[in-house]
């Protein structure tokens, strides 16, 4: 018969290995960062296109009942002829919209909406001239203002426009410029 060692074996891991362990779980969730926070900047700005189209989709349905779009009011923050998320006036544009042509008027997703896009900001801004603009007449045209995250600028034209459109250097938008000759 062989004889057995004099030592106990005893289970477990030492300080050593756990310590080890929880520097490389740390690096690796430190690595992680930059790429959960880039995920979660092209979720918010897939759903800005999606507000977008959301928001384009309800002005066309009251243009189609009121052959022309909504007037833009109230923004203290740009001028009186816009409404924008940034401050009171999207108030006045949801009155118009919701509920016969959006259940609700969508909102910018980001946590801060305390700038206008035009400055950089994310608040969504809508614009409709009562006057004739690119040679439209009025209330045949609108504009909205918004920006990305992660994304390229964009831009978005539709409809005929014999003049040069607005340009807003630092913001995406959304133009709209029916014929209505």
């Amino acid at each position: 018969m062989m004889s057995r060692p004099n030592t106990r074996y005893r289970g477990g891991f030492t300080i050593v290995e756990i310590t080890v362990v929880i520097v490389i779980i740390a690096i690796l969730a430190i690595g992680s960062i930059p790429f959960v926070s880039r995920a979660q900047a092209d979720a918010r700005d897939d759903r800005r296109e999606t507000d977008i189209a959301v928001i384009a989709a309800a002005l066309e349905s009251y243009y189609q009942d009121n052959g022309e779009y909504p007037a833009g009011q109230g923004s203290s923050r740009i001028n009186p002829s816009w409404s924008a998320t940034v401050d009171g006036s999207w108030s006045n544009l949801r009155a118009k919209l919701v509920p016969k042509y959006v259940s609700e008027l969508p909102l910018d997703p980001s946590e801060d909406d305390s700038k206008t896009a035009m400055s950089g900001g994310n608040a969504y801004e809508y614009y409709a001239n009562g006057s004739s603009w690119c040679g439209k007449g009025r209330y045949q045209m609108y504009i909205l203002l918004y920006n990305f995250e992660s994304r390229a600028r964009k831009e978005t034209f539709i409809g005929d426009c014999s003049t040069t459109p607005l340009k807003y250097d630092g913001a995406s938008n959304y133009r709209v410029a029916r014929d209505n000759t």
